[in-house]
């Protein structure tokens, strides 16, 4: 599955400094025993050849799992860890069910000084009415 998205990495974004994970809650990861994002962006980062790296703390736990939509949209909240020597990082998640997460790690990311912050999922859910998502698309405030 991530050759897919590495695929699309390369045709709609080009090159990217680094690449980073929205992180699951962590009682999700302990149920699971892994975080799927995690792994995506690991092997993204090994087959573009650019530092895969955690740079995203949620701040929040609460499960997004079960809301509804307008509970979702609260977004969740995460704090950013500056990466080193690049200006672009690629966000992967698994799923986009509102775009909440996303956007929220996406501002993390700029607050910290990141310029282009580019967003890949997976999958996005059905009947979505807020969020115009491609496969990989850019969030811009």
């Amino acid at each position: 599955m991530s050759h897919y998205l590495v695929v699309h990495i390369q045709q709609h974004i080009g090159t990217a400094g680094m690449v980073t994970w929205a992180p699951t809650v962590g009682s999700r990861r302990r149920k699971r025993g892994v975080d799927q994002a995690e792994l995506l962006a690991r092997h993204v980062g090994r087959e573009l050849g650019v530092p895969c790296h955690e740079l995203l703390i949620r701040v929040n736990t609460e499960s997004q799992t079960g809301k509804s939509r307008a509970e979702r949209l609260v977004h969740p909240q995460f704090r950013a860890r500056a990466p080193q020597n690049t200006m672009s990082v690629v966000i992967i998640d698994d799923v986009i069910t509102t775009g909440a997460t996303l956007r929220a790690a996406a501002s993390a990311l700029r607050q910290v000084g990141v310029s282009d912050v580019y967003c890949v999922a997976v999958a996005k859910t059905r009947g979505h009415r807020s969020l115009k998502v491609a496969p990989a698309d850019v969030f811009e405030q």
